[in-house]
């Protein structure tokens, strides 16, 4: 299967078509990959980075993750000034997990 069919068997072919000038420019870098990364350390001002949450018995799992996913990257793009996810909200979060 060519990546072209495979593209267009995963989602509407309108999302594959991407003119040149919208598209993200490649960056090329011979910085080397580092052995080891560690968000809690690199971001220690992001509460929601250092949160795990257990979601094996949660039917909207998908929800839950896309949600701390955000969080994480807002609280990482602010540097911290805004916590989307706070201890506050940890007992919502949980009761949503079961």
């Amino acid at each position: 299967m060519t990546e072209k069919e495979e593209r267009r068997r995963l989602m509407d072919e309108r999302l594959t078509l991407i003119a040149d000038d919208e598209r993200a420019e490649e960056i090329e870098t011979d910085e080397p990959i580092p052995t080891s990364f560690d968000a809690r350390t690199e971001w220690p001002f992001c509460e929601s980075i250092k949160t795990i949450r257990d979601q094996s018995a949660c039917g909207s799992c998908w929800a839950v993750s896309a949600a701390s996913a955000m969080s994480d990257r807002i609280c990482v793009q602010t540097k911290g000034r805004k916590q989307v996810c706070r201890k506050d909200y940890v007992l919502d979060i949980h009761m949503l997990s079961r």
